[in-house]
């Protein structure tokens, strides 16, 4: 078991308690082969946490998370707002960083997780400590249809994502459609491994399920421009038409204007909205649902698919690439023409007609089989020997 220190950029924390948290389940299932140690530094604008700096530090077996916030005003200058910040963010990394080093020694290898801005300190440790690192993408940034994209950062956010990439010993994606569009960037790098997320099947598994009347459907989401809402919204509206019985749970962080299309559309009493939950009890809502509708305009991979999945729960998707590495047509669930809420809507009305033609149990097998914790963890850890260790 060698020590393995994860530079994390994104990570969930009290501010934002469900804020990439598939990152915190990669860790979990790395822990299993490994020691890791993980470092993440987030900035408490507005000092609910603290009004200095305060670590949080959490340990799980063989996982151990420091998360460390830090108070740094809004003030009237975004750009010295920023500066400041970042200042102060170098600065408590790497404390953090050497506090590490002193008490555990050197790690055999440093895991960035999201290149920027973490990845920084990986090429600081690099210089100094002479360190390798690798790095796992999750953002989909790096997609050509992603509102936000790589392309759109500055000049000199572009290049130190470059270097971290070029000088990295090795580079995973979470799907095979990431791992294209990054390995399409002109930059030289290590050719780029796919390594899927991670299901917690220890809560995320079938459960034996009674068919009633209503077909019972869920979407879990952030409720933004990229998991498109309004189009799922729109085209259960359309359902409603067909007398066909039905129920919506939507879970996210609800917003006024969801709530407002909800009852525009005249549907309040065919769906419920909810706000974030534990995943404990998002497994459940999962588990008692027919099918996961998930209509979204691009995805790096789909954690709440897989979920879906292992619970045996087959999934309505849009059919965008990365849906094809998670979803066998007709057999996990279907596949809908992206962008289109009248389709959408008769495809919701056949699976309503048809609900009984899905295997959840050879459903929750083949998916639990390859994202469970064990699974995921052993292809990093061989990774890692492949690229950092030999």
């Amino acid at each position: 078991m060698k020590k393995i220190l994860w530079l994390a950029s994104w990570y969930p924390n009290r501010l934002a308690p469900s804020n990439a948290d598939f990152i915190q389940r990669h860790a979990r299932a790395v822990s299993l082969y490994h020691e890791v140690d993980i470092i993440f530094v987030v900035r408490d604008p507005e000092g609910k946490i603290t009004r200095n700096v305060k670590l949080e530090l959490i340990k799980e077996g063989a996982l151990t998370q420091q998360i460390i916030y830090y108070y740094s005003p809004k003030i009237a200058m975004a750009s010295i707002s920023r500066l400041l910040s970042q200042l102060k963010y170098d600065r408590l990394f790497k404390k953090y960083i050497r506090k590490y080093i002193e008490e555990k020694g050197l790690p055999s290898l440093v895991h960035v997780q999201v290149g920027m801005k973490a990845g920084l300190m990986a090429g600081w440790m690099k210089k100094k400590y002479a360190v390798p690192y690798v790095i796992t993408e999750h953002w989909t940034g790096f997609l050509p249809e992603a509102a936000e994209r790589f392309d759109g950062l500055s000049i000199y956010l572009q290049q130190q994502w470059k270097r971290l990439l070029a000088n990295a010993s090795g580079i995973s994606a979470v799907s095979a459609y990431l791992g294209k569009h990054l390995q399409n960037l002109p930059v030289k790098m290590p050719p780029v491994k796919v390594i899927p997320n991670v299901v917690d099947t220890t809560i995320f598994y079938p459960l034996e399920k009674q068919q009633d009347k209503i077909t019972r459907f869920i979407h879990v989401s952030g409720l933004g421009f990229q998991k498109n809402p309004e189009a799922i919204l729109q085209a259960f509206a359309m359902v409603t038409a067909s007398q066909q019985a039905f129920h919506l749970t939507i879970v996210g962080p609800l917003n006024d204007s969801i709530t407002a299309r909800v009852e525009a559309l005249g549907l309040s009493t065919q769906v419920s909205l909810h706000h974030e939950v534990p995943q404990a009890e998002l497994a459940k809502w999962v588990q008692s649902s027919d099918a996961l509708v998930l209509y979204s305009r691009y995805e790096t991979f789909g954690c709440v698919v897989a979920e879906a999945l292992a619970s045996g729960v087959p999934v309505i998707v849009s059919d965008i690439p990365v849906m094809h590495e998670l979803v066998v047509q007709g057999e996990s669930g279907i596949l809908v023409k992206a962008d289109d809420p009248a389709e959408l809507a008769n495809q919701i009305g056949w699976f309503i007609a048809n609900r009984g033609a899905f295997n959840r149990l050879s459903i929750a097998e083949k998916s639990a089989a390859r994202y469970n914790y064990a699974e995921v963890g052993k292809v990093f850890a061989d990774w890692y020997e492949g690229v950092a260790f030999e």
